[in-house]
């Protein structure tokens, strides 16, 4: 803009004042500064410092402060709420987005964001178990049945436990997996603990001792986001959404596609037609089976249970069984079952 200047001009010859007006440019910004005005929209300076652009943010970024853009803030930092489903959410450190936190297997969530004891919402473990029983409530872990292996977690002198009885873990749990020998669960953070028959490495793959009774943690195995237990082979889906089985491989369960067992957690590849991420896991006796999202069942391992249309009880690697939108899934002994 132009802005006036008033000036004098003085004239000895007859000593007349002379009122004159100048103008010149003044710069009504800082060249190349960014601002945010009162409706939010992002101002650029012109380098001449004459005017002022608009120049929006990106997608869904905002301007805020001295005209930076950053993502839109949806939630409180770090804040705790239960959304309408009851689940329980954690909002993040920018404030742009929430994750779910889940309560511990018997839990629920209550405003503001807090995990208390539910009595009625006690979750047994599945898994191809026999003669144990473990279930999860407010967070704890507690088994009774047969002992011999150590598969309850309870006792050291591994005798049979005829009622409930909790098992010593460093934090809650969320689920609990009942192998046919061996007991895992999946604690709050994610970390994987079993107890019980370590024949096949499927307790802890670095210990030699064929019989683990207290639990102990599993680093191959975590940080999971679900955990599942056969005969000597237990199955995790991993933080990093990927499959990874250890243990026994007589019939392919550990979908590797050979028949050697391994005491060191193997990653399970779908098939290519796949391309979605895996959301939950249940393994048998010789087979295993995991729903991936959009509700694709693949199965692996002895193909005669891992419903792919054979009579056979030849190993198979991970195929995807012919049913669609596939919402449940259970595997028991010698047998697979869905909900679709």
């Amino acid at each position: 803009m132009r802005a006036p200047w008033l000036f004098l001009l003085l004239s000895c010859t007859g000593c007349e004042v002379v009122l004159g007006i100048e103008t010149r440019e003044v710069a009504v910004c800082r060249g190349g500064s960014a601002r945010c005005d009162d409706d939010g929209r992002r101002l650029i300076c012109e380098p001449d410092g004459s005017a002022e652009l608009a120049e929006p943010c990106e997608g869904e970024l905002v301007c805020v402060g001295a005209g930076e853009c950053v993502a839109a803030q949806v939630c409180e930092p770090h804040a705790l709420r239960c959304d309408e489903r009851g689940r329980r959410l954690s909002c993040a450190a920018d404030g742009g987005s929430e994750q779910e936190m889940p309560c511990a297997a018997g839990e629920k969530c209550v405003d503001p964001g807090a995990c208390v004891c539910d009595p009625g919402g006690a979750a047994l473990g599945r898994g191809a178990a026999v003669d144990q029983v473990c279930a999860v409530a407010c967070g704890e872990v507690a088994c009774w049945g047969r002992n011999d292996r150590g598969q309850l977690g309870v006792l050291p002198e591994m005798t049979s436990v005829p009622r409930p009885t909790r098992v010593p873990l460093p934090e809650p749990a969320l689920e609990v997996a009942t192998g046919f020998e061996h007991t895992c669960a999946r604690l709050r953070e994610g970390e994987v603990w079993c107890w019980g028959d370590n024949t096949h490495g499927q307790v802890l793959g670095t210990s030699a001792d064929s019989t683990i009774p207290s639990p102990v943690f599993v680093p191959g195995l975590s940080p999971a986001r679900a955990v599942a237990a056969g005969m000597g082979t237990t199955c995790v889906i991993t933080e990093t959404e990927q499959i990874r089985c250890v243990g026994r491989n007589g019939k392919g369960q550990l979908g590797d596609g050979g028949t050697v067992d391994s005491r060191t957690p193997i990653t399970v590849f779908p098939p290519a037609a796949i391309a979605s991420v895996p959301r939950e896991i249940a393994v048998g006796t010789e087979h295993a089976c995991a729903i991936f999202e959009g509700g694709s069942l693949v199965c692996w391992g002895n193909r005669r249970l891992a419903g792919v249309g054979f009579s056979d009880d030849v190993p198979t690697s991970p195929v995807v069984v012919d049913l669609a939108s596939v919402g449940e899934l259970a595997v028991g002994d010698l047998h697979t079952c869905v909900l679709a």
